[in-house]
Formats: C-alpha cells, sequence, structure tokens
C-alpha cells in the first residue's frame, strides 16, 4: 500500500529520466502490489496502517526476492541481475505510479483548458469546434491577479481565440518540520486557479441564440471538479485497475459541495482555496468561483474557478481515502 502516491510517483519519475541502467539497477523502486507498511514488522501493526491485501508470507517471498537480486547486483553487478531488478520496477511500480504522473503533469496549464470546454459544454458542437483554447500559466499569484482573459474572432474564418490563465498552487514545506519532509501527504497541487471565459462571452462572439447574457454560470466549478475525479479514475484504470476496483471496495467517496462565491479578483486570488475536507467517512470539494457575464461593470466575460487537481483526487483513491485502517 503507498503511504503517499505523489511522494512516491515523483521519486518514479525521477528514476526513469534521470538514471540510467546501471544506476536503476543500483537504486530500484520496488512497490510490492497490496502489501501494508506494518508488514515489515509483523505481526505489529502500526495505528492508522492500511490492512494488507496480501498475506505477510506473500509479502515477505516478494520483498526477499527483490532484496536478494539488489544485494547479489550490488555485490556483483550483472545484465541479468539488472534485468530481474527492472521487471520488479516494470510489473507493479512502474504501472502503479503512472496515473499520478501523467495526471500531475496536467496541472501547469492543460487542466484548465479541459475546464473551459468543460465550461461551454452545453453549447452547440459545432460551435464548441470553433473555440481555439490558448493557456497562460502563470507561476504566482501575483502574477495571476494581473492577468485578464481576452479573445480574437476571425470575422473571416469565424474562428474564436480565446486566452485563459491558469496557476497550480503548491504549499511550501516547512524546512524544519520534520514531518513534513519526511512524511508528506500531498504532492499534487492544493488547487488549480482557472481564470476562464465565460460561456456567454464565447455564445455572444459566436452568436449562439439564447444563450447570451446569463446571470449565471451555465455549468459550476462543481462539475469540473466531477470530471477531475473521472479523469483521474478513467487514467487509474488505464494504468492499474486493480487501484479502481480497490476502492470500489474500500474507498471513501467524494462529495462535490456548491461553489462558494466570492466578489472580487484579489480576493479570489489571494483569500480563497479548494476546500477539500476529509473525513472518516469521506471527502467533500468545493470551488470558490467569481462570476462576471457580459453585463457585468467590472471585467465582464470572466468565470473564475479554483478547482481539484486530478492528481490529487489520485492521491486520494490511491491512499489517503482507502479505509480498513489499524487502530
Amino acid at each position: 500500500m503507498v503511504p503517499a502516491m505523489g511522494h512516491v510517483g515523483t521519486l518514479v519519475g525521477q528514476y526513469e529520466q534521470q538514471l540510467d541502467a546501471a544506476s536503476r539497477a543500483r537504486k530500484p523502486l520496488v512497490i510490492v502490489p497490496g502489501m501494508d507498511h506494518s508488514q515489515f514488522c509483523s505481526p505489529f501493526n502500526v495505528s492508522g496502517d492500511l490492512a494488507p491485501e496480501i498475506s505477510n508470507a506473500d509479502a515477505l517471498q516478494y520483498a526477499a526476492a527483490a532484496t536478494a537480486a539488489w544485494v547479489d547486483n550490488a555485490i556483483r553487478p550483472s545484465p541479468t541481475l539488472a534485468a530481474t531488478l527492472d521487471t520488479f520496477v516494470q510489473n507493479a511500480t512502474v504501472p502503479i505510479t503512472r496515473a499520478w504522473r501523467e495526471a500531475s503533469a496536467l496541472e501547469a496549464a492543460d487542466w484548465c483548458a479541459r475546464a473551459q470546454r468543460i465550461a461551454v459544454a452545453h453549447l452547440p458542437e459545432s460551435d464548441r469546434d470553433k473555440v481555439d483554447i490558448n493557456v497562460v500559466a502563470k507561476t504566482g499569484g501575483a502574477s495571476l491577479e494581473h492577468f485578464h482573459t481576452n479573445y480574437t474572432l476571425d470575422e473571416k474564418t469565424g474562428r474564436l481565440s480565446i486566452f485563459i490563465g491558469a496557476y497550480a498552487y503548491y504549499p511550501q514545506i516547512s524546512s524544519w518540520n520534520p514531518v513534513e519532509l519526511f512524511g508528506p501527504t500531498y504532492q499534487s497541487a492544493s488547487d488549480i486557479s482557472c481564470k476562464l471565459m465565460s460561456a456567454d462571452r464565447i455564445a455572444q462572439q459566436l452568436g449562439v441564440s439564447g444563450a447570451f447574457p446569463q446571470s449565471k454560470p451555465p455549468v459550476p466549478c462543481s462539475q469540473i471538479n466531477e470530471a477531475a475525479v473521472d479523469q483521474a479514475m478513467t487514467t487509474l484504470g488505464k494504468y492499474w485497475p486493480q487501484g479502481v476496483a480497490r476502492f470500489a471496495r474500500r474507498g471513501l467517496n467524494f462529495t462535490f459541495a456548491e461553489d462558494t462565491s466570492t466578489f472580487a479578483g484579489p480576493q479570489w486570488v489571494f483569500m480563497s482555496s479548494l476546500t477539500f475536507k476529509a473525513t472518516s467517512t469521506g471527502v467533500t470539494v468545493a470551488s470558490p468561483r467569481l462570476y462576471s457575464s457580459i453585463t457585468s461593470k467590472i471585467f465582464p466575460g470572466n468565470f473564475y474557478c479554483k478547482v481539484l487537481s486530478p492528481a490529487k483526487a489520485l492521491e486520494w483513491v490511491q491512499s489517503r481515502g482507502l479505509s480498513r485502517r489499524f487502530k
């Protein structure tokens, strides 16, 4: 059982991208599927640990085989032993962490592009196909606050180019706190700020009858959060379907609360954040939003959402949100 999927996923990414074959054999990252931390000190069970899904004997056999191959290769390196170690990594470590790594790559910009498409999903497909989405990725709250969406309509082709903003927020880990340094929880973005163009602005520019103006967004931020969980589960099913089945058996489910409202851009940027409230029965997710229709007197035609990252959803699905733990 992986205690912190994002942390392990980051290490596996470094392992694949930064190490040559010989170094990988010296530093293999081996996840034992179904094994729990407490099985390192069986029969003592550590409070809070997940109940394992394999026997102590099977866990010992798997871990011992990988360890023996590593020790033998450390003493006398050989291509055969290196291949054996790589098999351990490729059979479980890589597919178990692949979904999180793929989802994490969406955080900088791609998920806001997806959010924009979801925000206009009610418009006719023929009109949606005319919209070209360009994401301006920001690295800080100040630069995000000064960014404003804009658009260009090509009168000849009828295509609408829109420019939206994105900022993935990662809390700073305290350099003096050993718990934060050596026992990380979430590696993913706490939330992703998406400065989207309002659906009624897009409808207005494309001349979609009856779709503008709109006093409230036709698609709330909460629907984007639901899509994040759907994306997480789809990606996990692609690489490690056992993880999807396990969450169905032992998972603490998501609840999507209604959006909370903010009244000004700086407040939304600096004083609001995604709610991710975990309890013993599940997790509740709620987005702060700022909406200004095309009739607004201040920055009309915008729809701001702080949304859930699919990567953070996966960290819940693969570790933090699993039930059946030792007391």
